[in-house]
């Protein structure tokens, strides 16, 4: 994941690049690593895009709580490294995310795979007896609306 991402600011429409620091960036890495092995076993690998929704999430809150450092100290630097406190109220933020994410998730009902609807050659191959001459199989094709020389091609 790339730990920069650049913003306008408002007033002069200047650029300004957001970064973790070093350390700011091997945290983040470890914690949600860690997050991600936890639910891995919990909820299994289907929650895993929720995890990783959740780091865009938390690297977004660091980056807004610093945009608005920015309108309180007027620093309108063309790089800014995410003060610690900001980047610790994110992962701290998403702590409680992450748990109630975790309990949506389990309350969701499973999915139930929907039956697949056969198409007409299928419903065709279906209602052939196991023993059939050619007027039978016409018959049935006809009764499905399949032209003879489809139900020809089929039965071959």
């Amino acid at each position: 994941m790339s730990f920069s991402h650049s913003i306008q600011s408002g007033k002069s429409n200047q650029e300004i690049q957001f970064c973790l620091s070093a350390e700011q960036q091997e945290q983040f890495n470890t914690f949600f690593r860690e997050i991600q092995n936890t639910y891995l076993s919990l909820q299994g690998i289907d929650y895993m895009a929720t995890v990783r929704r959740l780091g865009l999430i938390a690297f977004r809150m660091a980056m807004i709580l610093s945009a608005l450092r920015i309108m309180e100290s007027g620093d309108m630097s063309e790089r800014i490294i995410c003060e610690e406190r900001d980047f610790q109220a994110s992962l701290a933020m998403c702590k409680v995310l992450v748990k109630h994410a975790s309990k949506v998730f389990s309350e969701l009902p499973e999915d139930k795979p929907l039956p697949r609807r056969k198409n007409q050659k299928e419903k065709f191959l279906d209602g052939l007896p196991a023993s059939f001459n050619r007027q039978s199989y016409l018959s049935i094709a006809a009764s499905l609306s399949i032209p003879d020389k489809t139900a020809r091609r089929v039965h071959h």
